[in-house]
């Protein structure tokens, strides 16, 4: 059983404290898993667990939503 979890930092003297933020996980298995996990501000987004049923190497990539601009949270810019 595996629990993946992500981080999310703000930083800057401007930057605001808060805004809701989301993160989707993925593998490339024929069969594909997929999962989102949000987090509050800074701080630690937590996904499902995942139970394998064979030993071997999983592959996992985990990218923030961007939301569009007009759901964006001021202050807060992708790069």
């Amino acid at each position: 059983v595996f629990t993946p979890e992500v981080q999310k930092a703000i930083i800057g003297t401007d930057a605001p404290i808060t805004g809701d933020f989301t993160f989707s996980l993925t593998d490339g298995a024929e069969t594909p898993y997929t999962d989102t996990a949000a987090v509050t501000g800074s701080g630690t987004a937590t996904f499902k667990e995942i139970t394998y049923n064979e030993a071997g190497t999983y592959t996992y990539t985990i990218h923030e939503i961007v939301p569009d601009d007009n759901e964006k949270v001021p202050g807060i810019f992708t790069m």
